[in-house]
């Protein structure tokens, strides 16, 4: 069986089957669309209330800037003790550090709103104030690049070769 890797370009047969029955579900139940933008509204106006700079997005899916990757990951793990999940996408996946969520229509608006409070706290407990973070769309002077311990050779690693890749059982 072939693996999925980060960044393949074609997405999986059953990835593909979900998203054909995600929009026939929509084509069934227009409300669907309706509740996700409000639902995407009550946890934007609870990230801004809660002092995080959402740069004027206004989509579903939200990304709140954070210092550094290791904010970004104990951010994450604070918040998901909390009963809130949110991703942490860090480099190389992105230039910058940053905490992912994506609101459902499923959400209700009174937990949006208790996310984005648990949101501040794993913040606060992570190590910065949502007040203070850069805004994604400023963040260009401010790209996290990691330091390597030593020179990166990919010829040395075998991180090229595919027959090193260990194989599911």
């Amino acid at each position: 069986a072939a693996r999925t890797l980060l960044f393949s370009t074609a997405p999986a047969p059953p990835a593909v089957a979900g998203a054909l029955a995600a929009l026939s579900l929509l084509e069934e139940r227009p409300r669907l669309v309706a509740k996700l933008h409000a639902n995407a509204a009550a946890l934007r106006d609870g990230l801004v209330a809660e002092g995080f700079d959402l740069h004027g997005s206004r989509t579903h899916i939200l990304a709140l800037a954070t210092p550094d990757p290791e904010h970004a990951l104990r951010m994450c793990e604070t918040a998901l003790t909390r009963g809130v999940f949110a991703q942490a996408i860090v480099p190389p996946a992105s230039s910058i550090a940053s905490v992912r969520l994506a609101v459902m229509a499923s959400h209700r608006s009174e937990e949006l709103r208790a996310a984005a409070g648990v949101l501040a706290q794993a913040a606060r407990a992570a190590g910065f104030d949502p007040r203070s973070t850069i805004a994604l769309g400023e963040a260009e002077d401010e790209i996290y690049e990691p330091e390597l311990a030593e020179p990166y050779e990919a010829e040395q690693t075998g991180l090229y070769d595919y027959e090193q890749i260990p194989r599911a059982a």
